[in-house]
């Protein structure tokens, strides 16, 4: 099962695809950042039939097996679309997110 791995005020937080409710910082154009509620993840097909915008996630890394821990290099950013309710994570071909 996929885990993402994001930090929040000093805590580490692991969203699973069920932690819906959560929040995660979604960057804004200005460069600074809002937390908007996390959705769970969908595929880019997926997204683009929500029509949602696409926005830039701050994600740590994600892991796939609890042990290895890919991260996300500095100054990347995983893509998310943010639809009215919150924001989904895009999971790319291989079900891993999207960096951009």
């Amino acid at each position: 099962m996929l885990q993402i791995l994001t930090k929040f005020n000093y805590r580490n937080i692991r969203f699973a695809h069920d932690c819906t409710g959560e929040t995660i910082s979604v960057r804004r154009k200005d460069g600074s950042f809002v937390a908007k509620r996390y959705l769970g993840y969908v595929g880019a097909r997926t997204a683009k039939e929500l029509k949602g915008r696409p926005v830039k996630l701050e994600i740590y890394g994600w892991s796939k097996n609890f042990e290895s821990i890919q991260e996300v290099p500095k100054g990347s950013y995983v893509q998310g679309c943010l639809i009215d309710p919150g924001v989904f994570i895009v999971l790319d071909e291989r079900g891993e997110p999207r960096v951009v």
